[in-house]
């Protein structure tokens, strides 16, 4: 607890570049999805309404076509349909791996 600053901060750039990444490339090749800024989490949000599939054929697109296991949004309530959280709090590659198989998915 006494000498852990310089880790958390660089912890907290490492995870900050993540979601960068995902935001970015989100925007760049996959702007039929929407995400929303964090606030002090690792947790991503994105709005997948802009696909015009079911909730269910969301999650059989994630699961069995992409291959990544995000959050159901639907766990958090119903306002959570269409929507899947991401977790970015792992290395890149986890993340850039992800994202080029939603987008190999979504196709």
């Amino acid at each position: 607890y006494n000498h852990g600053e310089d880790w958390l901060e660089q912890l907290l750039d490492y995870i900050d570049g993540n979601v960068h990444y995902c935001q970015d490339f989100i925007a760049q090749k996959l702007p039929m999805l929407q995400t929303f800024s964090h606030e002090a989490t690792y947790l991503l949000w994105a709005d997948c309404r802009g696909l015009g599939m079911t909730h269910e054929e969301l999650c059989a697109l994630m699961i069995q076509r992409a291959k990544v296991a995000f959050n159901d949004g639907r766990i958090f309530g119903r306002e959570g349909d269409h929507f899947m959280r991401i977790n970015l709090a792992c290395p890149r590659s986890v993340v850039e791996k992800a994202m080029h198989q939603l987008e190999a998915a979504i196709g």
